[in-house]
């Protein structure tokens, strides 16, 4: 499981009852005689042997409780960090076209870093800036964070703009913002400070590895790149894990939360937030639980205890069928 456990996706049992559910679901039953709606409903289908979380413990959401708990709370759960091996070449910007883009200079960013520059980046995701949801709102998915009338265009380019304004013309400060692909992502925004470095598409890893803090919507896969990289975070959450996990960002220490962004993210409290996130002295309390998260990742194991969890599951089986 991808995401940061099975509680994160806590769906009404509204979505059971369509008929385009209801029919394929007693379709399977009647010629097999088995119904894949028992233990749980669409994207809940965990086994009762081992599901494996790419998440540590303290970033776990378990089953909610309630119909979550009754279905598959016995399911075992186990977290076995960040499913990424160094050695193997990242496909990153898949939804962006090969030369489209103008690409980001890290020779810039570098320089930045050697004047005492601090870099900050900033990027909202795939999700809100995707053709679905630029120009619809949210609706349902988003009624949780006060977003269900928003569109994606309005969230992001409230963020942009909150960031523009909180950040701009300081000069201690790079900032580099990954606009995604929409044509009119600045439309209708004041021109970029000259201390913004905007670009459709950005490396991501390699600019965490290089940047002071990451202003986010907390998907899994930004949260935990940040975090093992030891990088504080600004959480915006949309939907879906988002609010969740800007909840356990939070918690952990590593970083700020801006539910119901729409009511409390604005220029004052994103600029206060950087503040304290950024601040370079030792004393920093969030670059430091962001350390001791990136810590906690990497030993919990990854790739290889992901291997070791499948193959404690195989051994006993392989010995009984010898047996046999």
């Amino acid at each position: 499981m991808t995401m940061t456990g099975p509680g994160v996706l806590q769906n009404s049992d509204d979505l059971m009852s369509p008929p385009w559910v209801q029919g394929p679901r007693k379709e399977i039953l009647d010629t097999y005689g088995f119904d894949v709606l028992k233990n749980g409903m669409p994207m809940e289908f965990y086994s009762t042997t081992l599901n494996l979380v790419t998440t540590i413990s303290e970033l776990y959401i378990p089953p909610a409780p309630g119909r979550q708990q009754e279905k598959f709370g016995n399911c075992p759960f186990q977290c076995i960090g960040v499913m990424a091996d160094p050695e193997v070449k990242r496909i990153a910007n898949a939804h962006i076209k090969e030369g489209s883009v103008q690409e980001l200079a890290m020779a810039e960013v570098e320089e930045a870093r050697s004047l005492g520059r601090q870099v900050l980046y900033v990027s909202m995701g795939t999700v809100a800036t995707s053709d679905y949801f630029w120009n619809s709102p949210f609706g349902a998915f988003g009624a949780d964070n006060g977003l269900e009338h928003c569109t994606g265009k309005q969230l992001t380019q409230h963020v942009f703009r909150s960031c523009f304004e909180a950040l701009g013309g300081d000069d201690g400060v790079l900032v580099i913002v990954s606009l995604g692909p929409q044509e009119d992502v600045l439309d209708g925004l004041p021109a970029a400070p000259e201390n913004f470095l905007l670009r459709k598409a950005v490396p991501q890893l390699e600019v965490l590895l290089r940047c002071s803090a990451f202003v986010t919507h907390c998907g899994a896969n930004s949260m935990h790149e940040a975090l093992s990289l030891g990088v504080p975070m600004a959480v915006v959450p949309i939907f879906g894990d988002q609010p969740l996990n800007g909840d356990s960002v939070a918690a952990s220490g590593a970083g700020l939360c801006f539910r119901n962004p729409l009511d409390t993210l604005s220029v004052a409290s994103l600029r206060s937030a950087l503040q304290q996130i950024m601040d370079p002295s030792e004393t920093n309390s969030f670059r430091a639980s962001a350390k001791m998260m990136s810590e906690k990742l990497t030993a919990t194991g990854g790739v290889k205890a992901a291997a070791e969890a499948v193959l404690a599951q195989l051994r006993p089986r392989k010995a009984t069928a010898g047996g046999a």
